[in-house]
C-alpha cells in the first residue's frame, strides 16, 4: 500500500517522519515536500508545481492513501485576513495535488483541528459535535478563533466535496491541542513553556477549574500513522488526550517537571475563561490509548529541550 504525506516539514509532519523511522518500514510511504526528506522517496515541488510525471519519477505510480498535513495556525497578534488567504491557498493546493496523482486514491486523511467547534460551550465536545456555522462569524466573542475555524470547516467540506465526486472515502481527523519539544505554540501550557525556558514568573489569568485537553505530538504521530492504515475507516475522529485538566492541575504538573518554575495569580482582569475539554471515546475505540500523559509528555519536552 502506498501513503502519500503532505507536510513532512511540519511540527506534526516532523513527528510523523520521526516515528516511521523509528517504528515502520518506510518503503511504501512517499512525502511531497519543497525539499528531500532524508530516508523517503520524495516527490519536490516548487509552490506545489508537478506534474503526474514527477511521481513516476519517483517510483509512485499508484496511491492508496494521502495523508494531508499542512497548514497556518493562528498565533496571537495575526492578520486573520492573512491567515485566511494562506489557508484557502493551503487547501486549493491539497485540491491541485489530488487532480493531479497518478490515480484516484482509495482514501484521503485531511487534517483538520478541534477550533472547528469555535470554543463557545463549556461541555465538552464529543466527535458528533456541530462544528460552527458561518453566520456567526459576525459574532466580536472571540472573532479570530472563529474566523480560523470558519476556514477550517470550509476547508474540510472542499475536500469532502473532491472525495464525494471522486468516490473514495475521505476521513477527517480534528487534532487538538499539540504539545511538544522545539516548538513554540500560543496557549496557557506553551506560555508556562515561555517562562520557564526565559526564568521568568508566570503571571496566571485563567480561572483555576477551567478545563484544558493537551495531547503530545508523538501520540498524534502514532495515530495518524493508524488511520493510514486503515482503508474502510472513514469516521470523523477528534485526535486528543484521555484527560482534561483543570488549570491549577496543570501549573502542578509543570512545577513537578520543573521545580524552579514560578507563578502568581491575578484575578484582576476578571478573565472568563471557556472550558476546552474533550470526550476521546470514539480515538480510543479506533485508534487505542495516548502513550503519553501530560506528566510524561512535558518530562520529553524537559529532556529534548536540554
Amino acid at each position: 500500500m502506498n501513503i502519500l504525506l503532505t507536510g513532512a516539514t511540519g511540527f506534526i509532519g516532523s513527528a510523523v517522519v520521526r516515528q516511521l523511522k523509528t517504528n515502520s518500514p518506510t518503503d511504501d510511504w512517499f512525502m511531497l515536500s519543497s525539499k528531500e526528506i532524508d530516508g523517503f522517496k520524495t516527490i519536490l515541488h516548487s509552490d506545489y508545481t508537478f506534474s503526474k510525471s514527477d511521481f513516476s519519477k519517483a517510483g509512485l505510480d499508484e496511491v492508496d492513501v494521502v495523508l494531508m498535513l499542512g497548514g497556518y495556525i493562528e498565533k496571537p497578534g495575526d492578520n486573520p485576513f492573512y491567515n485566511t488567504r494562506n489557508n484557502i491557498s493551503s487547501v486549493m493546493n491539497a485540491l491541485y495535488l489530488l487532480n493531479n496523482l497518478p490515480n484516484v486514491p482509495k482514501k484521503v486523511i485531511f487534517c483538520s483541528t478541534i477550533a472547528v467547534y469555535g470554543f463557545d460551550k463549556n461541555l465538552p465536545w464529543d466527535d458528533n459535535a456541530e462544528p460552527v456555522k458561518y453566520t456567526e462569524a459576525s459574532s466580536t466573542s472571540k472573532s479570530l478563533t472563529r474566523t480560523y475555524a470558519i476556514v477550517k470547516v470550509l476547508q474540510e467540506r472542499l475536500v469532502k466535496e473532491w472525495c464525494g465526486e471522486k468516490q473514495c472515502k475521505c476521513q477527517i481527523l480534528r487534532i487538538g491541542t499539540v504539545y511538544g519539544p522545539n516548538r513554540d505554540f500560543y496557549n496557557f501550557l506553551g506560555t508556562c513553556l515561555r517562562c520557564i525556558r526565559n526564568h521568568q514568573k508566570m503571571v496566571m489569568y485563567a480561572p483555576p477549574q477551567q478545563l484544558w485537553n493537551y495531547v503530545y505530538v508523538t501520540d498524534i504521530a502514532r495515530w495518524l500513522m493508524l488511520a493510514a492504515a486503515m482503508l474502510d475507516e472513514e469516521r470523523t475522529v477528534n485526535l486528543i488526550s484521555d484527560r482534561n485538566y483543570t488549570t491549577m492541575e496543570v501549573l502542578d504538573i509543570v512545577k513537578s517537571v520543573w521545580p524552579d518554575f514560578s507563578y502568581v495569580i491575578d484575578s484582576s482582569r476578571g478573565y472568563m475563561g471557556q472550558n476546552k475539554a474533550f470526550d476521546s471515546i470514539v480515538r480510543s475505540t479506533v485508534f487505542g490509548k495516548e502513550e503519553y500523559d501530560l506528566p510524561g509528555g512535558l518530562v520529553e519536552v524537559r529532556d529534548c529541550d536540554k
